[in-house]
């Protein structure tokens, strides 16, 4: 994917473009059993901890 976008600055037109595909959540990976054996990035994983009661 390829997009442009056009930024006004003092009368001039400049172009920045974004290229390629935004990178797969490293959750995702580990789901999918990290096939290029790479090191992961660790992200942060917020800790899962039930409400307490009222």
């Amino acid at each position: 994917m390829t997009a442009s976008f056009f930024v006004a600055q003092n009368e001039e037109v400049i172009s920045i473009a974004i290229k390629g595909r935004k990178p797969k959540p490293t959750a995702l990976k580990i789901l999918e059993g990290n096939a290029g054996k790479r090191q992961l990035n660790n992200e942060l994983t917020p800790t899962k901890k039930a409400p307490e009661m009222p």
